[in-house]
């Protein structure tokens, strides 16, 4: 972070054109080796001419945006006897302007446009002369509160919004003003730790390039570039199949039973094919059909138990998450301003973080065990079990966190000096 402290806050604006002003030179987008000490936004005041270069006006800025007012400067020679100043614009006659010790000055004055100031001269040889000098009054810009900022070419001043941050969104921003009023405003690219969506690569800061003749207040530039987005996480598993279900069991035998066995069985087929025809509540019924099961416990024997179910399968393991997002460059900073006694920066420009990896996606569900074989209403054999149930799959791996992008020092020329 590189602060320019402030000599001293300041309270009136003082911003001054001359006659004869070359108006913006564009900012060099070279590197700051390559900068020269003539790439100055605003050139130095500089005669009309050898024979007037005592005779010049300077436009001079009030409070207000585009409230301007001229002073002339009339030339101090013992041989001049007298003096008559004239006022001119296109289309329209001469206004005679009153002066006294030297110098005029013409409140009514328009942004935007040119005036002509003629000086009518007698010397004591009473030979006249006479002098002009044009001089165009700057247009002040107001850069509104809420809108992002933009590239902007201002002839006078350009005046920032009051303690409020503007956004450039990661755009290109050129500004060229011949003063730029900054009462403590903030240029940044994006907010604080703004970060891309899922699986998107945060953005670059862009350049952001400011050339003026001056500047007062305070102004900090944040070129910070856009954190990556987080990866995606990973699919889930498939689950797992279910058990097949057990071989169900017979009724079983008694080798030692005859007549009876006979009977047993022929009960065994109608429960087995009509079961639903047996009215159960019959307790009369229930309670041969139980004798007749249990018969001789140590004779009976049971020949085909059922089955346990089989066991279901395990559910697969669930995909690795994608890696994360590589974060945006640091913005690229270019400040050059020709004189600033009045006026802090401070800059800052760090990369994007690249985002987190993304989760591996969950296991599949173990699949169901397989149903108990089935068990008919008169046998003797044992209940069978149900199988168990499959493991579910394993998580999948998490993706890696994506690389930062790149940072980009800023380059600040004040008064002719390179800060870096």
């Amino acid at each position: 972070m590189k602060h320019i402290p402030l000599n001293s806050y300041y309270r009136q604006i003082l911003f001054t054109f001359t006659s004869s002003l070359a108006l913006l030179i564009p900012l060099s987008c070279a590197p700051a080796d390559a900068w020269e000490d003539d790439s100055s936004p605003v050139s130095e005041q500089s005669p009309a001419s050898a024979q007037n270069e005592q005779f010049f006006a300077t436009a001079i800025g009030q409070d207000q945006p585009n409230a301007y007012h001229v002073k002339i400067h009339l030339p101090k020679t013992p041989e001049i006897k007298t003096f008559a100043l004239y006022r001119s614009e296109p289309n329209s006659e001469l206004i005679e302007l009153p002066f006294s010790e030297n110098q005029a000055t013409d409140s009514n004055v328009h942004p935007g446009k040119t005036y002509s100031y003629l000086l009518k001269t007698t010397f004591d040889s009473d030979d006249s002369h006479e002098l002009k000098t044009t001089i165009t009054i700057p247009e002040d810009k107001v850069v509104p509160h809420q809108e992002p900022l933009k590239s902007l070419t201002v002839s006078g001043r350009l005046f920032l919004p009051e303690k409020t941050v503007l956004y450039t969104q990661g755009d290109n921003i050129l500004i060229r003003a011949g003063q730029i009023v900054s009462p403590e405003t903030t240029i940044q690219t994006f907010p604080t730790n703004s970060t891309a969506s899922v699986a998107t690569p945060g953005r670059h800061g862009g350049n952001i390039s400011i050339a003026a003749s001056s500047a007062i207040g305070a102004l900090t530039i944040n070129g910070n570039g856009e954190n990556g987005g987080p990866g995606a996480q990973g699919t889930t598993g498939k689950d797992g199949s279910a058990g097949d279900p057990g071989r169900p069991g017979d009724f079983g035998e008694n080798p030692y039973w005859d007549g009876p066995e006979q009977l047993v069985l022929a009960f065994h087929k109608i429960t087995k094919n009509f079961r639903r025809g047996i009215d159960l509540k019959d307790e009369g019924l229930m309670r041969h059909m139980r004798e007749l099961r249990n018969g001789d416990k140590k004779a009976a024997i049971c020949t085909h138990p059922p089955e346990d179910g089989t066991p279901g399968q395990n559910g697969t393991d669930g995909s690795a998450g994608s890696d994360g997002a590589s974060g945006g460059n640091s913005a690229e900073i270019k400040i050059q301003i020709d004189s600033a006694p009045q006026f802090a920066l401070t800059t800052s420009a760090s990369s994007g973080s690249g985002g987190i990896g993304g989760l591996g996606g969950p296991g599949g569900n173990g699949g169901s065990g397989g149903p108990a074989g089935r068990l008919d209403l008169l046998s003797i054999c044992p209940p069978a079990k149900p199988g168990p149930a499959g493991s579910p799959g394993n998580p999948g791996r998490s993706g890696a966190t994506g690389p930062n992008g790149k940072r980009f020092p800023p380059i600040i020329r004040i008064g002719g000096k390179l800060l870096n």
